[in-house]
């Protein structure tokens, strides 16, 4: 039998999702958002609050301490980025390889913080983001 405190939170994360897609749905569609400053914004928002969401996931689910989700973001994007003006692949297609990309880059990134925790795991990850960064200041990112 499920306690009221897990049946509240199961009823709060469904009517979340589901408000949370009514706004996805609608708000592109608002006079002034769809185009311009409004979408850069909202895109941004969105961006962010995945690599939150990861941050989340990682800390309070699992109790682990990872620095490098705003790296990986950026990976991401300088992946992006090169497959979409080096190649005439459609837009969907170069988001999804260069998700796969980024995971891949991750995990492997990743590798040397496996047995770790705490403080030690925090420390490791901030090193990979410092690494991270250096390699994309040096290629010129975005304009390299």
């Amino acid at each position: 039998m499920m306690s009221f405190l897990a049946r509240r939170n199961t009823r709060v994360g469904a009517i979340g999702l589901l408000v949370g897609l009514a706004l996805a749905v609608v708000i592109p569609f608002l006079p002034g958002i769809g185009q311009g400053s409004g979408l850069f914004a909202l895109t941004a928002c969105a961006i962010y609050s995945l690599a939150a969401l990861a941050a989340g996931i990682l800390y309070g689910r699992l109790g682990l301490v990872s620095l490098m989700q705003i790296a990986l973001v950026a990976v991401g994007g300088w992946v992006t980025l090169r497959l979409y003006y080096a190649t005439d692949l459609p837009f969907e297609l170069v988001a999804v390889a260069a998700a796969v990309v980024t995971a891949l880059i991750g995990a492997l990134l990743s590798l040397p913080a496996l047995k770790l925790s705490g403080l030690s795991l925090a420390i490791v990850t901030l090193m990979i983001a410092g690494g991270i960064q250096v390699v994309i200041t040096a290629t010129g990112f975005p304009n390299g």
